[in-house]
């Protein structure tokens, strides 16, 4: 689902963003519950082009829970975090954010497992928050190896 923010039009976005959960998550994994209702968000968000921060405080409240995958707990609270300041249109926050998920990136790229696979080249939760960041009409400018922001011009 987060693929599906940068790349296509808005025809194709929104027919992808309509396959239902269960073509891209099955069995229901307690430990994932807080990243699949995050990327809940941003389905709605591709399907009705606005950010429903109704469901933040119970993505990032799943996200505590001793379930919860230990690994994507900052990426999903920084995710929050900066979907919640474009709603507000916080620009600050939203560079935060961005910035964030830039530094947790390039430590898994040159530290952890990304530096084996191609996910290391791109910030693509970072990219995927300034792109919808920028649809939004938030203009957001920073500079970072890991986010070729060409490529979703």
């Amino acid at each position: 689902m987060i693929f599906t923010v940068l790349f296509g039009k808005e025809g194709l976005r929104k027919r992808i963003a309509s396959l239902p959960r269960q073509t891209w998550y099955q069995p229901e994994e307690p430990e994932y519950k807080a990243l699949v209702k995050l990327f809940g968000l941003i389905q709605n968000y591709l399907l009705n082009d606005a950010i429903n921060i109704d469901t933040i405080p119970q993505i990032l409240a799943d996200n505590l829970t001793p379930e919860s995958h230990s690994f994507y707990y900052p990426w999903v609270n920084a995710m929050c975090e900066g979907l919640q300041a474009i709603q507000e249109k916080n620009k600050m926050k939203v560079i935060q954010s961005i910035e964030t998920l830039l530094e947790l990136h390039q430590q898994e790229a040159l530290e952890g497992d990304w530096q084996y696979i191609p996910e290391g080249l791109v910030a693509v939760w970072a990219l995927v928050l300034w792109k919808i960041a920028n649809e939004l009409d938030i203009k957001v400018e920073i500079e970072s190896a890991y986010l070729p922001v060409d490529v979703v011009l």
